[in-house]
């Protein structure tokens, strides 16, 4: 078994959602793999907020408290159900490669997460970033989640100045869990995209930064390249399974192919015989079919959920494309940028962020969603659930034991939903009224 495959033996019946965490019947919940991002995602329900809101608060709150996957200068996918228009959007915002071809990647996330904001918040843009704002600039407790996934890219801290002084102390120990972190400049950029908006960072004085610090660094992003960064809003891919509609990222990303490839399989196959390596087996036969085969262990990403009380739904899974990225972070910016999605197979991590949103028929009775980020087992993960909850079979579900592995899930049934995090490594699910 391979080392990616061990970290999801772990079994749990999927019937109660694979240790069920948090059950609401008309708060919200919030999932993900690091508890203050999803305490602020269920601030924002709690203040009456949208998921949408949820999902972009919990969002910038990753931004510092998990920038190992989550940081301004990555991208990723969400998929947005609208309960009243019946309709699951697939938005694109992922790190795409710049014209020069150099190793950084244009970031996406920002320009994501306002456009998914615009298009479906309610709460003021300034109360959703001021959470990881705050987190940033006062300090925060390190989770046992960001400390594993520091601890395993601890060559990559060392080697960069500005994630060094963030993660290291003056003796160049790295920090553990539950010792307190900053990132001042951080915190000020976040302030500029508070009051600004994305154009903060897609232009201005950061795009300027940005731009300058790529070109001495011989992988320059143009400035019109940050300004033009377009967010791509289309419909979700939706596959019929018995009386279920499963949507999935569009098929012009890389995660749409894969992950339809993958669901068609499964549906075919005994899922109750199925054990983990046998889940995973199915997406590295369709990734050959890619030509892909060598993974490394750690892509650099992560997934989240929320649904609110009005059926509103988003599922998003954002990546660095490998841990930390290019591990490069831009002076007085505090934004570490991704990995061109053309760099060597780090830049595959785009072809494994697989949100997911199933319903009842198409536009009908929300039945689960959630997202799995950061490999093919994370992907399987999510996708076995997705077909076993179509089928309504009892069957044993995949559960990652492994920070680099992300698989979060909210199941809906008529008596409420039930959140899980799908790690071991200190995710959490936080019911709104709490």
């Amino acid at each position: 078994m391979s080392r990616l495959t061990a970290g999801l033996v772990s079994i749990c019946i999927l019937s109660s959602v694979c240790g069920l965490v948090h059950r609401a019947q008309a708060a919200g919940l919030v999932v993900g793999d690091e508890p203050l991002a999803v305490q602020a995602g269920a601030a924002a329900l709690r203040a009456g907020g949208t998921a949408a809101d949820a999902a972009t608060a919990t969002y910038f709150a990753l931004a510092v408290t998990y920038p190992v996957a989550a940081g301004l200068g990555g991208g990723g996918i969400c998929l947005m159900r609208d309960a009243n228009r019946e309709t699951v959007e697939s938005i694109d915002f992922l790190p795409r490669n710049v014209r020069s071809g150099g190793p950084f990647a244009v970031p996406g996330n920002v320009r994501g997460f306002a456009l998914l904001h615009t298009l479906h918040g309610k709460l003021p843009w300034q109360a959703l970033v001021a959470k990881g704002e705050r987190l940033a600039t006062l300090g925060f407790p390190m989770s046992r989640a960001l400390s594993q996934r520091v601890a395993d890219s601890a060559n990559i801290v060392r080697l960069d100045a500005g994630l060094a002084k963030v993660f290291m102390d003056e003796s160049g120990r790295m920090h553990h869990e539950g010792e307190m972190i900053r990132n001042t400049e951080l915190g000020e950029t976040l302030s500029l995209v508070r009051t600004i908006g994305p154009g903060a960072i897609y232009g201005g004085i950061l795009g300027a930064r940005l731009s300058s610090y790529t070109m001495i660094q011989k992988g320059p992003i143009a400035l019109d390249e940050l300004e033009r960064y377009p967010p791509i809003r289309v419909s979700a891919q939706a596959t019929a399974i018995g009386d279920e509609t499963i949507y999935l990222p569009a098929s012009r990303t890389g995660s749409g192919k894969l992950s339809v490839r993958v669901l068609g399989d499964l549906a075919g196959r005994d899922l109750a015989s199925m054990v983990a390596a046998d889940v995973s087996a199915n997406v590295r036969t369709a990734l050959r079919g890619f030509g892909v085969v060598g993974l490394p262990d750690d892509l650099g990403a992560t997934g989240f959920a929320a649904v609110d009380d009005q059926g509103q739904a988003v599922s998003c899974a954002v990546t660095m494309s490998g841990p930390f990225g290019s591990g490069r972070t831009a002076e007085g910016t505090g934004i570490t940028l991704a990995t061109a999605p053309s760099s060597s197979n780090v830049g595959l991590a785009v072809a494994f962020l697989t949100p997911v949103i199933a319903s009842e028929g198409a536009g009908g009775t929300l039945n689960m969603l959630g997202a799995g980020a950061g490999g093919p087992d994370a992907t399987a993960a999510i996708l076995f659930m997705a077909v076993a909850r179509a089928r309504d079979e009892n069957v044993r579900g995949i559960k990652s034991t492994d920070a680099r592995h992300s698989v979060n899930v909210i199941a809906c049934a008529s008596n409420g939903c039930a959140a899980t995090p799908g790690s071991a490594a200190g995710g959490m699910a936080a019911v709104a009224g709490q």
